[in-house]
Order: structure tokens, then sequence, then C-alpha cells
């Protein structure tokens, strides 16, 4: 799997979702720094949008339709290369 910090432009990072109401947080933990990068729902989708882009070559909507209709069941990160990075950040959008 690649490194998630690589996402965020960081290294060594971790990913953990604060519930705060409607708003989503991300806690990025790399090395002995942490950081909390507060993402509103535009930030949160093109943050998803750049990522699917990159590590499975398609826009985050196409990403969504296909994970909806289960495109991506039953397969590995051998099988398809970035799935679990997205399923990682799947909370980004849902």
């Amino acid at each position: 799997m690649s490194d998630p910090c690589a996402m965020v432009k960081k290294s060594e990072v971790r990913l953990g979702k604060l519930n705060e109401g409607s708003d989503m947080s991300w806690r990025a933990a790399c090395g002995n720094q942490s950081e909390v990068v507060e993402l509103d729902a535009r930030a949160a989708n093109e943050m998803f949008d750049d990522i699917a882009r990159k590590r499975m070559g398609m826009s985050g909507e196409e990403f969504l339709r296909r994970y909806d209709a289960g495109d991506f069941n039953d397969v590995t990160e051998e099988d398809i290369p970035g799935i679990v990075d997205m399923e990682i950040v799947l909370p980004l959008v849902r």
C-alpha cells in the first residue's frame, strides 16, 4: 500500500476521522507531529477526487459510481492497486 501521507503532502501519516457535528476533521499524525486539518464538504470532495485520479486513474465521481455498482467487490490491492487507499479516504465523501 502506498504511503497515505504522500496524498496529503506529509510523511508517515495515519488518518483518523473525528466527528464534530456535520463537519469533518481529520487528524494527521506524522512522526512526532500532530496536526488537525478541517475540511468543508467542497474541500473534502476535491481531495477525494484528486486521490481517485492519482491512485485509480478516474474521477472521484466515477469511482463512487463504480464502487456503488459493486465493480470493486472482492478485489485486493494486488488486483487493483490503489483500491485500499480509496477505501481509506471514502469517509471524506460519505
